[in-house]
């Protein structure tokens, strides 16, 4: 085992106002008789007895004895669970939740996201309850009220009566998955946040209840696995070496859940902040990112002692895992950080940063306040960064106001509004869809809105800041105080938000649904319609903006499905802004503006000069569509070359079953090759339409699984017609493009395509088909054999070569998996109605790789590089290879 240690000390401050407690710092591993070990537990449960009040409310109290399968990576144990009926009525019935059993089916998400989770192919996760016995050992029977087997019901014979306990034991096995996550195993590294082990649900008032965060409990865990294993947990340990194992001792005190993180040939480095221990456990080859994440731990630390001035006397450990919702992620007491953390362009590494200090904020606070609720923990921890932020960078920006004047060029206007950037929320201030922890995994509304980012909004920065230093400088003495009292007092327009004291708010769409215009005697009148989707109720301003520059701002009460209003103005309304602070809990902003604002994007940009020839030829092209809605483009391209110019102008508009209906204009001029017909200047109108296969309900999920892209057809009906310029000719075209991908496990895959297509009509050269090149037969060089009907069939297999190659290229590209392959195609290109005949087929054969990687960290790209080699090629110059390299997958 790997092993590398660093301590440093950083000056402490005042520490009069704390408590210590006892700890045994986790590295200090030696062997105890058994008697030593009971004593230990002894010791922990002394000690819960003289906690506060609100600390020890209704602790569930359990014991567990496991033992890790590494083989099998299964966890095979018994447990002892002991709770009180603290309620003023008998309950006749216990929940227990079976966490892993939600990874039990296989996820039906898209192929992308499917990968980001299961490396190589899907591997479910599951817990299963072999007997459950009272403490006479009388077997106690157990039903299933869920769909997935994650919530267990336990019926007793006899009530149990208030003030009342209830001891049961439980043998269970639980099947650990390999997957990314806070739940599950890669490369001898296990992340458990959490629900390794049948747990209750909270018992608040006497009920049950089942959609509460884990209430604290008691735990006393004994955990037998291999010696090879370094493991980081909630609480410290102690350790007992035996033949080929060792077996690790917990004792917790209140705890909601029991977090362990178990890894091979680890590296371990520590650093001492004030009262707090931070360390680091990661594996040996992220031993110069271990040093960052310990580094950024300690900077976070260290404004944290100045900003609370003390620190709890702890340990606050950070480890590795392999995780694809966040880059950090809270156990308790424990920070799962992934391996990706600060492998990205130096300066996104700030965002980064932030992640840690968020994730040790959170874990200070929760050790200082352990009354607090979580919503109130959350917006805490909020002020706390945007204030250590601004300590660090005091010149501040964000990623949106650094990329926004650069945003023309389509690879940054991905980053600002595309969905598939990676770790979306570290770098823009929207809320992280958060599904598999143990905190959402008990509350689905988990998907709506943060109470701390509705009261931010509601409040506004200033205020909430204002609000979080007075409740500082109150705490300290007697009863705790809550930091929604505080706000409810400073702010009372805030009593009904701060009252229902939720995690989470059901997520609420608000939109402009239309704007009716038109002029009237006494000026222009306005109307305007607004809806709403989703059950919360909130206010939302409108403004009205008129030509003379005056702004008219409303106000809608939020209550209601819809709202209408009508105004009388001098000048005419030339915009229509819904929510224009961003004050509300909407965070869907593509229907809250009318007229829509519009961005430009440079979508094409081409050089090339031959020296030999000197032929020059260049292109640029311009983009204009809506922001956040793709629907309506408008492009605008030109291109010279030394033979000509072109330019084009067109309007492509997406229709419901993604449609598409495309208008435009192009202009030639004159063609001025050597030796060539002169021709006259042009103009052309083009009119296209796209169909799509369009959605069939219940059969296009199963399609889109099996075959990763559903719809997956287009035919392509067009119409061009000469203008000006000598005779007026037109063409028409028709092309079929149907492309299939069936997966049958991650990055295997066979990929198939098969285009045809026909023109008729004489207007010019340029618009025929032709067969050869990187979208054709890749075995010819491009613009070979041409043709106005053509016939195209190529099938790829795709598989793995290498998984998570894990390979940083200077923070420019974070590369994850290497896939090879084989490919060939089939296909030809005729003149007027001829038919296809054996002597014009064309084909070849050819080889591949896939290099799939994360460009700056942030967004999915694929690098692809082909050789293909033409069969029986009738033109002896092409009798050779062809080398392609190139972004994205063929098709």
């Amino acid at each position: 085992m790997g092993h590398g240690k660093v301590a440093r000390v950083i000056p402490q401050a005042d520490t009069s106002k704390q408590i210590p407690a006892p700890r045994l710092h986790p590295q200090e591993l030696f062997v105890l008789p058994v008697k030593n070990l009971i004593a230990v537990s002894l010791l922990v449960y002394l000690f819960t007895l003289f906690l506060p009040a609100f600390v020890r409310a209704n602790p569930h109290q359990y014991e567990i004895m496991a033992t890790y399968d590494e083989s099998n990576h299964l966890i095979r144990g018994t447990e002892k669970i002991v709770f009180t009926n603290t309620g003023e009525i008998a309950l006749s019935e216990i929940y227990l939740f079976l966490y892993p059993n939600r990874y039990l089916e296989d996820p039906k998400w898209d192929r992308d996201a499917y990968r980001k989770v299961y490396l190589a192919q899907f591997n479910p996760g599951s817990m299963e309850i072999l007997s459950i016995q009272d403490a006479e050992g009388n077997p106690i029977p157990v039903v299933s009220i869920s769909k997935i087997k994650t919530i267990q019901e336990i019926r007793l014979d006899k009530p149990v009566p208030p003030g009342a306990s209830f001891e049961f034991n439980i043998k269970f096995v639980t099947q650990i998955p390999e997957r990314f996550g806070v739940f599950g195993t890669f490369r001898d590294w296990v992340t458990l946040q959490g629900g390794w082990h049948p747990y209750l649900p909270s018992l608040i008032n006497g009920k049950w209840d089942l959609h509460a965060p884990p209430s604290p409990s008691q735990f006393h865990v004994e955990l037998t696995l291999p010696k090879s294993f370094h493991v980081a947990a909630s609480t410290v340990y102690l350790k007992e070496d035996q033949d080929a194992t060792q077996k690790i001792v917990f004792g917790a005190a209140t705890l909601p859940f029991f977090s362990l993180s178990l890894g091979k040939e680890v590296i371990h480095e520590e650093i001492k902040v004030d009262g707090v221990t931070l360390s680091y456990t990661g594996p040996i080859q992220n031993q110069k990112y271990g040093k960052q994440v310990l580094n950024a731990a300690e900077q976070a630390a260290s404004f944290f002692l100045l900003e609370w001035g003390s620190l709890p006397v702890m340990e606050l450990q950070l480890t590795h895992a392999y995780l694809h919702q966040d880059l950090v992620t809270t156990g308790t007491k424990l920070l799962f950080v992934d391996s990706k953390l600060f492998k990205v362009l130096r300066p996104l590494k700030r965002f980064h940063e932030m992640r840690i200090a968020k994730g040790v904020f959170l874990l200070l606070l929760q050790e200082q306040l352990p009354w607090e609720e979580p919503w109130a923990l959350e917006t805490m921890v909020g002020l706390l960064v945007n204030r250590f932020a601004k300590s660090r960078h005091p010149k501040g920006g964000d990623l949106k106001s650094w990329l926004s004047p650069v945003a023309f060029f389509p690879f940054i206007d991905q980053v600002l509004y595309s969905k598939k950037v990676l770790f979306r929320q570290v770098y823009f201030d929207e809320s992280a869809i958060d599904t598999e922890t143990i905190s959402s995994f008990n509350q689905p509304a988990r998907l709506g809105v943060l109470g701390s980012t509705r009261l931010k909004k509601q409040l506004g920065g200033q205020k909430l800041d204002q609000a979080f230093t007075h409740y500082k400088n109150q705490l300290g003495g007697g009863e705790p105080l809550r930091f929604a009292d505080t706000i409810a007092h400073l702010y009372p327009e805030t009593a009904p938000l701060v009252e229902k004291r939720h995690w989470t708010f059901p997520p609420v769409d608000f939109g402009i649904e239309r704007v009716k215009k038109k002029k009237v005697e006494t000026g222009h009148q306005t109307i305007v319609h607004l809806k709403k989707e989703g059950a919360e109720s909130e206010p939302v301003k409108l403004v009205l903006h008129e030509k003379s520059g005056r702004a008219i701002p409303l106000l809608w009460n939020g209550e209601g499905e819809r709202y209408e209003t009508s105004m009388i103005t001098a000048s005419p309304i030339s915009a229509v802004i819904l929510d224009p602070e961003g004050k509300t809990s909407d965070h869907k902003q593509e229907n809250n503006r009318h007229p829509k604002p519009w961005k430009t994007l440079l979508n094409r940009y081409q050089l090339g000069y031959d020296l030999t020839t000197d032929f020059l030829r260049y292109e640029v092209g311009l983009l204009f569509q809506p922001v956040y809605n793709p629907r309506d483009q408008v492009g605008i391209d030109f291109f010279h070359s030394t033979q000509r110019d072109m330019g084009y102008v067109r309007y492509t508009k997406t229709l419901p079953n993604r449609h598409l209906l495309t208008t435009g204009f192009s202009y030639r001029s004159p063609r001025s090759a050597v030796g060539g017909i002169e021709e006259d200047p042009a103009g052309t109108a083009h009119f296209a339409y796209v169909l799509r296969y369009p959605d069939i309900p219940l059969f296009a999920d199963y399609m889109e699984w099996l075959t990763g892209q559903y719809p997956n057809l287009a035919l392509t009906f067009g119409y061009d017609k000469r203008l000006t310029g000598g005779v007026y000719d037109d063409l028409q075209s028709v092309q079929l493009d149907l492309r299939r991908l069936f997966s049958f496990s991650n990055y295997h895959e066979i990929s198939a395509r098969f285009l045809t297509g026909f023109s008729s009509g004489e207007l010019f050269r340029e618009n025929r088909f032709f067969l050869g090149g990187d979208g054709g037969i890749r075995g010819y060089s491009p613009l070979r054999f041409e043709g106005d009907a053509i016939s195209l069939f190529s099938l790829e297999y795709r598989f793995p070569l290498l998984y998570e190659t894990d390979v940083n290229l200077f923070g420019l590209a974070l590369t994850h998996t290497l896939q090879g392959a084989v490919f060939s195609d089939l296909g030809a290109v005729v003149d007027g109605r001829a038919d296809v005949a054996l002597s014009t087929l064309r084909s070849d054969i050819g080889l591949g790789v896939r290099w799939f990687a994360d460009s700056f960290g942030i967004l999915p790209v694929i690098f692809r590089f082909d050789v293909a080699w033409p069969i029986d090629s009738p033109i002896v110059e092409e009798e050779k290879a062809h080398y392609y390299l190139s972004a994205g997958q063929p098709f």
